[in-house]
């Protein structure tokens, strides 16, 4: 069973090169060298660089790199959070977390910028960490891997 750690709230802002999947700026190292934590996924969310731009965006959270942001598969075990930031063709914000995201090793962000080539996309992301037991760390990486199957 996961407990909440004091202190344990972490909080991520920074700014992606739209169109990139697998550079170190994609990779957010949370691994502390220690099977006993993960972090719990809370909130993600995308906006733009100039908001004031009609613009499209699309981000996407992964335990893996992942080439295809504009596609997601809510079956697929390693996509753990989808958002959406737009002002031109749907006039809406989107963001969805997979309630049961648990992750020990690294997470991977990537983002889509469909109007504005180069521009780059902001993001925050909000984790929690927990004390795990070791043997459930095992599982979490297996599943977080997309060995377990689909979700």
């Amino acid at each position: 069973m996961a407990t909440r750690m004091k202190g344990g709230r972490k909080i991520m802002t920074g700014r992606i090169t739209e169109g990139t999947y697998n550079g170190n700026e994609n990779r957010i190292q949370l691994f502390d060298g220690r099977y006993d934590t993960a972090y719990k996924l809370i909130s993600f969310k995308i906006a733009p660089v100039s908001p004031t731009l009609s613009q499209e965006l699309v981000g996407k959270l992964t335990t893996e790199p992942n080439s295809n942001v504009t596609t997601w598969a809510w079956e697929n075990v390693e996509e753990v959070a989808w958002a959406h930031w737009g002002t031109d063709k749907y006039q809406d914000d989107y963001s969805n977390v997979r309630d049961d995201t648990m992750i020990v090793e690294d997470l991977y962000i990537s983002s889509y910028n469909e109007t504005i080539d180069g521009a780059g996309v902001n993001y925050e992301i909000i984790l929690e960490k927990m004390k795990i037991e070791a043997w459930d760390a095992a599982s979490i990486m297996v599943r977080n891997n997309s060995q377990s199957g689909p979700a």
